[in-house]
């Protein structure tokens, strides 16, 4: 996936705060918990972050990608302006969320690990999102999110991202590897835990037999069984 522009994530950010705004106008009753959100962890080339498009069209939410996040993360301003989308409370408890988290480390790459938490804290808050990558399933509260493991076959897998970026296979399996190394080396660093761990998920979906569409009719069956039928 292409890294978003500044310009683009400013906007992005300004639409949402203003949508977010909108939303708190038209409630008669303060609604006490966010709506529920999706997590998707996935791995290299098992067509997670398609599955999880295709769950955020169904539900009309917006897809928070690792490239999203980061970009975010990398302009001082924009966590800002997400930060003031809450409300004193709920900015006390994604700091609190952060400290807990990442307890023990230290130094710049912990800085920034802080902010990919609080950013993703700080949109879990709002609620209606569906979150690719970055350890969401550690951050957000387990009772208002749907999280999602995504696996699929290693051959299955390097089919198909060779074919999706016009590469070798054993290119392909390379990268495979070393994104999988690096995926799991941040969550064990930051977050003390292994994605692999089936008890982290409420569902653990293979794409390499059912392919994408259908792991997102399943990942929607899963939503509705546990939080009801999507309204709207």
């Amino acid at each position: 996936m292409k890294r978003p522009t500044p310009k683009d994530v400013q906007q992005l950010i300004d639409e949402q705060v203003r949508s977010w705004a909108r939303m708190k106008a038209v409630r008669i009753e303060p609604t006490p918990e966010p709506r529920p959100v999706v997590t998707v962890s996935r791995e290299m080339g098992s067509q997670g972050g398609l599955a999880a498009t295709i769950v955020a069209e169904r539900l009309g939410f917006r897809v928070w990608g690792r490239e999203l996040v980061d970009a975010i993360a990398d302009e001082t301003g924009l966590e800002k302006t997400l930060l003031a989308s809450l409300d004193e409370k709920a900015r006390s408890l994604v700091d609190d969320f952060v400290s807990e988290t990442l307890r023990g480390t230290g130094g710049a790459a912990a800085d920034y690990a802080g902010q990919v938490v609080r950013i993703v804290g700080t949109l879990a808050r709002h609620g209606g999102a569906v979150f690719v990558g970055r350890g969401a399933q550690f951050v957000v509260d387990p009772a208002q999110a749907l999280r999602v493991r995504v696996v699929s076959p290693l051959e299955v897998r390097i089919a198909s991202l060779a074919e999706r970026r016009g590469i070798e296979p054993k290119v392909a399996e390379r990268e495979i590897a070393r994104t999988d190394r690096d995926r799991l080396g941040y969550l064990r660093r930051y977050h003390v835990k292994d994605p692999d761990n089936p008890a982290w998920y409420d569902l653990v979906v293979n794409t390499g037999s059912l392919g994408p569409e259908k792991a997102a009719d399943v990942i929607l069956a899963a939503w509705e069984a546990k939080f009801g039928r999507p309204s709207g």
